[in-house]
């Protein structure tokens, strides 16, 4: 009942306060015998009830109330009170919102000002309480029921769950493949658990008298899954008799010949649909956060705010959807989709997305939900773009499992530059779970895939590298910084480590006399990655794909920096080398049975606007781009069969998890040397640890216009590889 019951008093309609006294009254019946309500239609005088007192006057008062601005609402009662009853010292104020700590000013204030005692029961207090006697269980039922078990039937839940997909049969299979996604059940065959979900799907809302005959379930299933009528009728037959056991979640009437769903898992089914809509509402007060600050006017209405937070939801849900059948016509084209703000935007532009808010700040809400959502949230999200691309595929074939263990089968994966020194960054992280980008090579090396770098790759990473050491000693002599800190350097400050020692961590990593070799050299041993190059393969490539390429590439470079033609030219080889070199090994060896071999792995958004360049250069016949997204990849590795003790559970983006800084170089130097400073004298990893957080806490000062995202971060990448012409 917990989750039923909480979302009854999520959903709780402002206009509904009656079913909310009554729910409080049968609650606080135990604690507070002596209660009396005082509610009327009369007028209550400004409380709804109080405690009995034989000696007089009560000086204790209870509100009752459902209003979202509480404390307003707290402060009228204060107000109205202190001429009604100005005897009550003590105003028990009970709410079905969650306030928590967020009151102890405001009871401090009250307190301080006018001697009244604020006692708040917000949701919790119901929460804690729902089981601890029959009256209260009963009582929480009784609500639940009411508020909730509508949206859980078969018409309900087709009017609540996402305006992306049609018809109903579509949106209760998506609904169902959601609840199944759960964690730590990689080892469970995706064909098998995806057809148990899409059966339960046609028999949501079924009873003992009201059952679905196979024939149906297979026509609803037919509608939904593409594939040959024998293939999904075998699967329906295989999902029902694993379904339909002993004591198994469906049952059949052999007396009205057809299945439905037993009490027990229908109970189950509707805690679990509760918590998909405490998902949604999670995801939806995100977004609600998520669009803070980007309009005034929506700042300062907070209605108008929750609207276009449930329009942002519905405009996440189309884009979620295009997610699932990019990934899954990827799987055939080739071609994969970079999921950053641009992209974002081109999608609201594409579902014509109307709100409040520009297009563009309605990307950077929905990106900052993708990067930064609540526990809660975020589990959600991951579950449903599990479900969004576990629906695309079943709609190009039944049988998910056989196609996701053939997917990338002995994939071979070079490694841009920019996938490469998110790995650097990622050593400084204390916390093994927080290297989120390592965890996921980590798992494509698990699942049989090969991971290279060319030498020109190994020669930016050195190079930048070398700029890191060289800002270091120009901070270690006093030089002012200007501009931003170099990647790994920046990631070093910020993760609290003494800036004297730099040098020291980065002896680890290269040395002085033979830096490129080192280099190789610790990122084949610690990361697996292995030297391979592509250069005889770009060289012998058409040269009219050389030139389409190097057209791509040279106004990029152009844009970003004002470089010499020697770095330029040498930056255009290294990218020309990985794009075309890739793109022959393809062309020169058989593919695996559902796709590529070969990949390039980058975050540069330029390497995802390859296919479109290609074509208009070569025509329709021009290769597939082998830009490969590290989101692209996660996908994968989330739907794919993995090997004992591998996961892949982080939410994409990845990468914007690594921007944890941002500001100027000296706004960052100086404030982390002022908190090593204050902490002077303790533990060099206290100290780590102060400065860490500080930080973190401090960053929203630095240049607050900035935004950390995906985007954003591979910007300051490719600018720092290119301010690099003395070492190229």
């Amino acid at each position: 009942m917990s989750s039923r019951f909480r979302l009854a008093l999520e959903q709780l309609p402002s206009t509904d306060w009656r079913s909310f006294e009554t729910l409080a009254l049968q609650f606080l019946a135990a604690e507070y015998p002596m209660l009396r309500s005082t509610a009327s239609q009369a007028g209550d005088g400004g409380r709804d009830g109080e405690l009995f007192s034989p000696e007089g006057m009560p000086d204790t008062g209870f509100q009752f109330s459902v209003r979202k601005d509480w404390a307003a609402k707290i402060g009228e009662t204060r107000q109205r009170l202190a001429k009604t009853f100005p005897e009550i010292r003590r105003i028990i104020y009970v709410t079905n919102q969650e306030i928590g700590a967020s009151a102890d000013k405001l009871r401090a204030e009250v307190w301080d000002e006018h001697k009244v005692l604020i006692d708040v029961l917000d949701i919790s207090y119901f929460l804690d309480r729902q089981n601890r006697d029959s009256q209260r269980r009963a009582a929480a039922e009784e609500l639940a029921a009411k508020i909730v078990d509508p949206f859980l039937s078969k018409r309900g839940v087709a009017n609540t769950v996402t305006d992306a997909l049609e018809p109903e049969e579509g949106k209760l299979a998506l609904l169902h493949l959601t609840l199944s996604r759960r964690d730590g059940e990689g080892g469970q065959n995706l064909t098998k658990s995806c057809f148990d979900s899409l059966v339960l799907s046609t028999l949501h809302g079924s009873t003992s008298e009201n059952v679905r005959a196979k024939e149906e379930i297979v026509d609803e299933l037919s509608a939904i899954v593409t594939g040959p009528s024998y293939q999904i009728q075998a699967l329906v037959d295989s999902a029902l008799g694993r379904l339909s056991v002993k004591n198994g979640p469906v049952m059949f009437n052999r007396s009205r010949g057809g299945y439905h769903i037993a009490f027990q898992e229908s109970l189950r089914l509707n805690e679990e649909t509760a918590n998909f809509l405490l998902g949604e509402n999670a995801l939806e007060d995100d977004l609600l956060a998520g669009l803070y600050g980007l309009d005034e006017r929506l700042d300062q209405d907070a209605t108008k705010a929750r609207a276009e937070a449930n329009r942002l939801k519905h405009a996440l849900e189309m884009i979620l959807m295009k997610r699932g059948e990019s990934f899954a016509d990827a799987i055939s084209s080739g071609e994969v989709l970079h999921l950053d703000a641009h992209e974002i935007g081109v999608d609201l532009d594409n579902i014509g997305h109307k709100g409040a808010l520009t297009q563009p700040h309605a990307a950077i809400a929905i990106l900052r939900v993708l990067e930064g959502a609540s526990a809660e949230a975020r589990d959600h999200l991951r579950r449903i773009i599990d479900a969004y691309t576990l629906l695309a595929f079943l709609r190009v074939t039944p049988d998910v499992q056989k196609t996701m263990s053939r997917i990338f089968s002995d994939a071979d994966i070079w490694l841009d530059t920019s996938a490469v020194l998110p790995l650097l960054g990622e050593i400084l992280l204390e916390d093994s779970e927080e290297r989120h980008y390592t965890n996921l090579l980590a798992a494509a090396r698990a699942t049989g895939m090969n991971l290279f770098i060319t030498d020109g790759v190994v020669e930016e990473v050195a190079s930048h590298l070398k700029r890191c050491e060289g800002v270091s000693n120009r901070v270690h002599r006093g030089d002012p910084i200007e501009g931003q800190l170099p990647f790994i350097y920046a990631i070093y400050v910020v993760s609290g480590r003494d800036t004297r020692e730099f040098g020291d961590w980065l002896l680890e990593i290269r040395g002085s006399q033979r830096p490129e070799e080192d280099v190789r050299t610790y990122l084949k041993e610690v990361f697996g990655i292995e030297r391979k190059s592509l250069r005889e393969f770009s060289d012998n490539a058409n040269p009219d794909l050389r030139a389409a390429v190097q057209e791509l590439w040279y106004p990029t470079h152009d844009r970003r920096r004002d470089l010499d033609q020697g770095t330029k030219a040498r930056l255009v080889a290294h990218d020309v080398e990985n794009t075309v070199g890739v793109i022959e090994v393809r062309r020169q060896s058989p593919d695996s049975p559902m796709g590529y071999r070969a990949w390039w792995l980058t975050l540069d958004r330029t390497a995802f606007r390859l296919k479109k360049h290609l074509i208009s250069f070569l025509g329709e016949d021009a290769p597939a781009s082998p830009a490969l997204s590290p989101d692209f990849l996660l996908q994968l590795l989330r739907l794919r069969p993995l090997p004992a003790g591998v996961e892949a559970r982080t939410l994409p983006p990845i990468v914007a998890q690594l921007a944890r800084f941002r500001g100027s170089a000296q706004e960052v130097l100086n404030a982390a040397d002022q908190i090593r400073q204050k902490h002077a004298g303790m533990s060099e990893r206290l100290i780590r640890r102060e400065v860490r957080d500080g930080l973190d806490t401090l960053r929203g000062s630095f240049t607050p216009d900035a935004e950390i995202t995906p985007m954003a971060l591979e910007e300051r990448l490719k600018s720092d590889l290119e301010t690099q012409r003395s070492a190229l």
